[in-house]
């Protein structure tokens, strides 16, 4: 339940910071073309970017990845690239093994041979 809200959490910041962002934006762009309705296409066309954005790190924080702050670093610094981006996401997809799997440790007690009691 922990992660479903801390992923709820994260994508209301996510929308909040693309909605302050884009209209900051929108408004800053369109002062003249405010009459003409651009501006609210604008808007809706860069909140929707930023959506899209995001959704790497949205998806490793709903699926609790281990990585998901790297996932994060990864999408902010070089999801602007589409490579980072699509790196970004397939991280977020991935099945990470959980620590511990994949080592085998066998202990085994092999008595030496100067050690063994004779019955004679």
């Amino acid at each position: 339940m922990r992660s479903q809200s801390s992923a709820f959490n994260l994508s209301a910041l996510v929308l909040f910071v693309a909605v302050t962002t884009s209209h900051a934006l929108a408004a800053g762009a369109t002062q003249e073309a405010s009459s003409s309705g651009l501006e609210g296409k604008l808007l809706i066309g860069l909140l929707f970017a930023a959506i899209i954005y995001f959704v790497p790190t949205v998806v490793g924080f709903v699926r609790d990845h281990p990585n998901k702050f790297a996932i994060l670093a990864l999408n902010v610094f070089l999801g602007w690239s589409f490579i980072g981006w699509v790196v970004a996401l397939i991280w977020a997809l991935s099945n990470p093994s959980p620590s511990g799997v994949g080592t085998v440790v066998i202990n085994q007690h092999i008595p030496r041979s100067g050690n063994e009691t004779s019955s004679s």
